[in-house]
């Protein structure tokens, strides 16, 4: 059956792109194959991202409410502690934090990002006459069946349940400090979410505009996503994109989103739709997030009016391309870009053999 973002004539052709089907299309069109059939990698990125995200949106909306900045922090730290694990029931159910407040169901708690594990370590309390344990074993903690006595210098052993993250800087404890982190950071400042005058909240805002180009079934494209939110300082408005990553923030990092995807439709977009604000650019927020921290940086990338119109273009004829692809049924692979890509393991296997690699290995969500 066609989604509402595919052609009811050919189920293969997307009618309303994001940046992030763009992106992939340019980057290879057989991954935006693979996406568009529902696939997508098993990664912690996606769920950490996205938590970020949602307990920022808690903040964002409290200070629109008329919060401090502090009233606001608690909010979207009390949602990220809230959020950032999962309920099931009996019956192995999995409940949303909101489900499983109103449920009257006998409920276990995991939290994300970890799992508590048995653990020992050596207490380093040789008896008398033994050598005391080395160094590199001294305060490890091992996750197997604790032995009586140490094997390295004879001393007791002790066992304790302990929390152990799946990665080490994107986790429940990272997660909540990161979004605590960045209100102190942020939240005085005088960057603040922006209230359209009639109401609307510049927060987590959707948006879909016609590409002014149809296919030959006489359907519409359009370009459809989400702001991150509108950012206001004075008089100034742009659309906010946030970005987590575990990568060192510095010039480099930012000359990635010149003449970049995501940020390049965000900023067209912008200007298309609100063309009275008077949008110079987009604000990029970037989280760095470590095992033992965290760091923002931001910054305004900007774009005139001639780099605008070109990005239009382009996208156009992308879109024309993906209808050729989408009419012949064949995602041709982009193997320059192979060795950057999470699908890599599937497309090096035999064609007839490619169904099960993706079975085995990858998650399946209904298609966008």
């Amino acid at each position: 059956m066609p989604s509402a973002s595919h052609s009811a004539h050919n189920p293969r052709l997307r009618i309303v792109w994001s940046a992030s089907s763009l992106y992939s299309l340019m980057f290879c069109p057989r991954r935006l194959q693979y996406e568009q059939e529902g696939w997508r990698t098993r990664s912690v990125d996606f769920d950490f991202g996205r938590m970020v995200h949602e307990a920022l949106e808690v903040f964002d909306h409290a200070l629109l409410d008329g919060k401090t900045w502090e009233e606001a922090q608690a909010k979207a730290v009390a949602w990220a502690v809230r959020a950032s694990g999962r309920w099931t029931r009996g019956d192995g159910a999995v409940l949303s934090w909101e489900e499983a407040s109103k449920s009257d169901a006998d409920l276990a708690w995991e939290p994300w990002g970890g799992e508590y594990v048995t653990m020992w370590r050596c207490t380093h309390n040789p008896g008398p006459g033994k050598k005391k344990c080395p160094y590199a074993h001294a305060g490890k903690w091992f996750p197997w069946d604790a032995p009586a006595e140490c094997g390295e210098c004879g001393s007791p052993t002790e066992t304790q349940v302990r929390w152990v993250p799946d990665d080490p800087a994107k986790n429940r404890e990272t997660l909540i400090r990161l979004v605590a982190w960045y209100c102190e950071e942020w939240g005085p400042g005088p960057v603040r979410p922006m209230e359209f005058p009639d109401g609307t909240r510049g927060v987590e805002l959707d948006f879909e505009i016609p590409l002014g180009i149809e296919n030959r079934y006489g359907e519409a494209y359009s370009l459809c996503g989400r702001f991150d939110g509108m950012a206001q300082t004075g008089a100034e408005v742009a659309p906010r994109e946030r970005k987590t990553t575990k990568s060192s923030i510095g010039p480099w990092y930012f000359d990635n989103y010149v003449l970049n995807v995501q940020t390049d439709t965000y900023d067209l977009v912008g200007a298309l739709l609100y063309p009275s604000l008077g949008m110079e650019g987009v604000l990029l927020e970037v989280m760095q997030t470590t095992k033992d921290g965290a760091a923002f940086h931001r910054r305004m990338l900007h774009s005139t009016e001639p780099q605008r119109a070109e990005w239009l273009e382009e996208i156009r004829a992308w879109v024309r391309q993906a209808e050729v692809y989408a009419e012949e049924g064949h995602w041709p692979m982009n193997k320059v870009n192979c060795g950057r890509c999470g699908f890599r393991g599937v497309c090096s296997k035999e064609p007839e053999k490619r169904a099960r690699v993706l079975e085995e290995g990858f998650e399946r969500r209904e298609r966008a």
